[in-house]
């Protein structure tokens, strides 16, 4: 097997000292962690540990798919900055990113680049330093229907410290801080496992 783990998954519980509560927490090859907390009252809704891009994640897929941003007022302090083509449309929407070049950048501990046509775009994004600041890599791929509003979008995601390809599994929507109607996986946490 050349080294490399085909599935394992970790179980552990967490204690407060003069609690009756206590943690679960929930990981396998998937590379996601889950964790609930448990009381005499019954478990509360299983949640994602926050490891992945989340919100940021969908800040830029929203600031991407815009087809025609040159309608779009963005504003530096009381300056209008005109925006005259979509890569310069992204640069001014994705507050706090550093860019390395017109369709890479960084933010919050993950690599970005994007890509896109009149009717297509594509995201990646893949963690900085893996294992310290993420655990999967991503890849978007969207496409605009006829009125130029969203029409599809499939959101692929891996544990492995590489890019994400089409032919990985679908992302939870938690993990992109995007709505279940997406391309993204359904997944639930039953008791300290991921669901069948």
């Amino acid at each position: 097997m050349n080294g490399v783990m085909a599935n394992y998954s970790v179980k552990a519980w967490e204690t407060a000292p003069k609690s009756k509560d206590w943690t679960t927490i929930y990981s396998d090859e998937s590379g996601l962690i889950w964790y609930r907390l448990e009381a005499p009252t019954g478990p509360t809704r299983a949640q994602l540990e926050p490891l992945y891009p989340g919100s940021d994640f969908a800040a830029v897929l929203r600031c991407v798919e815009e087809r025609d941003p040159t309608h779009v007022r963005i504003y530096r302090g009381n300056e209008l900055v005109k925006i005259t083509t979509r890569d310069e449309y992204v640069s001014n929407c994705i507050l706090g990113a550093s860019f390395s070049s017109a369709d890479t950048f960084s933010l919050d501990g993950y690599e970005y680049h994007y890509r896109f046509s009149e009717d297509e775009f594509e995201v990646s994004a893949r963690p900085a330093n893996y294992g310290v600041s993420g655990l999967r890599s991503f890849l978007a791929i969207g496409r605009l229907g006829e009125n130029g509003r969203l029409a599809t979008l499939n959101v692929y995601a891996t544990p492995h410290n590489r890019a994400a390809t089409t032919e990985d599994s679908l992302a939870m929507a938690e993990e992109v801080g995007w709505p279940l109607i997406t391309g993204v996986a359904k997944e639930e946490y039953c008791g300290d496992q991921l669901c069948p």
